[in-house]
């Protein structure tokens, strides 16, 4: 049994997107916030050393910035970091092979997207759903023999 607080979602959540942070920055870095925004960003950093690194020619940088700085210093600095990352990533061919990556997870996602919409709009589909719902829930049918009873009745509908 898991026992969850209110704040574990949120947690969670944060914990997601450090994984996939290529960089973070800390804002509002100025006047009496500014130390506040440094130990923010050091606890950024002691977490992002505990996740496996993602890429051998990036490690995620965590920066504070402001706005108000004069020169916008921070700012530009931010800039910096992605231009310098996108240069790592186009030289080692990387971008191009995330790119391709996202283009087959785009593909993938509207395949499944479409079988859902293509079975759950299928009439045979439709009318014995409720029925081998019922029936598997009652432990009268094996959810391996719906399952192939369903997809049966998807097959028989022309697909290209």
């Amino acid at each position: 049994m898991t026992c969850a607080g209110a704040g574990d979602e949120l947690q969670g959540i944060k914990k997601g997107v450090l994984e996939v942070a290529d960089a973070i920055a800390v804002n509002k870095a100025d006047g009496d916030n500014i130390d506040r925004a440094e130990r923010a960003a050091k606890q950024y950093e002691n977490a992002l050393h505990y996740l496996i690194p993602t890429s051998t020619i990036w490690s995620p940088k965590v920066m504070t910035c402001s706005s108000l700085a004069a020169g916008n210093a921070s700012i530009i600095k931010i800039w910096e970091t992605v231009l310098e990352h996108r240069r790592r990533h186009v030289e080692s061919g990387a971008l191009d092979r995330k790119r391709q990556d996202q283009a087959l997870d785009w593909m993938w996602s509207l395949l499944e997207e479409g079988l859902k919409e293509r079975f759950f709009g299928n009439p045979k589909i439709v009318a014995r759903l409720p029925q081998i719902k019922r029936s598997v829930k009652n432990g009268e049918t094996a959810p391996t023999v719906a399952a192939d009873e369903l997809l049966f009745s998807l097959d028989n509908q022309e697909v290209l």
